[in-house]
């Protein structure tokens, strides 16, 4: 969902690529769409918000997608593999098939290849930390653009999605 106007610089926001197990980037970003419903974006400025980059992981409770595969590791890095480690266990076709190979990976590489944001803000939950990648996704796409991962701390939130959702309204 986009807030604010078409304006010159587009930054997309990502929530819930961890599915279930860090559910409250997903419902932190639902929180800040709601708040920039009203108003508060510059006119410059044109928001993305992706609120549930897994819906699989979401809505069985798990990190990775239904057929197994880990959607933050699926996106063409130069690193990328098909096997990777996930939290505490080996995931053999955890990075898939290829880069890409899964559909909401597609859907958010579309996404921010239509947006050319100047900025992805990738909300994770473990870590505390902010990252500016240099190998990042947008990067291999625009000059101009690069990837910030930007970690929060654990909260407790509703388990369900619709309970969620009806939370905001």
């Amino acid at each position: 969902r986009r807030r604010g106007r078409a304006g010159p610089l587009s930054v997309v926001v990502l929530g819930g690529i961890h599915g279930r197990p860090e559910l409250n980037t997903s419902d932190l970003v639902w929180q800040l769409l709601e708040t920039f419903a009203g108003s508060g974006v510059p006119p410059h400025v044109s928001l993305v918000f992706v609120p549930e980059a897994n819906p699989d992981g979401i809505a069985e409770g798990t990190r990775e997608l239904a057929d197994g595969v880990d959607p933050n590791r699926n996106f063409p890095t130069s690193d990328w593999k098909a096997g990777t480690y996930g939290p505490g266990k080996w995931l053999a076709d955890g990075g898939g098939g290829w880069p890409l190979s899964e559909p909401e990976t597609i859907a958010v590489a579309q996404l921010i290849e239509r947006t050319h944001p100047g900025a992805v803000v990738s909300y994770h939950s473990a870590g505390g930390i902010a990252m500016r990648g240099s190998r990042s996704l947008c990067s291999q796409w625009t000059t101009d653009s690069c990837s910030t991962y930007l970690q929060c701390s654990q909260q407790s939130w509703p388990s369900s999605p619709r309970d969620r959702t009806a939370a905001l309204v």
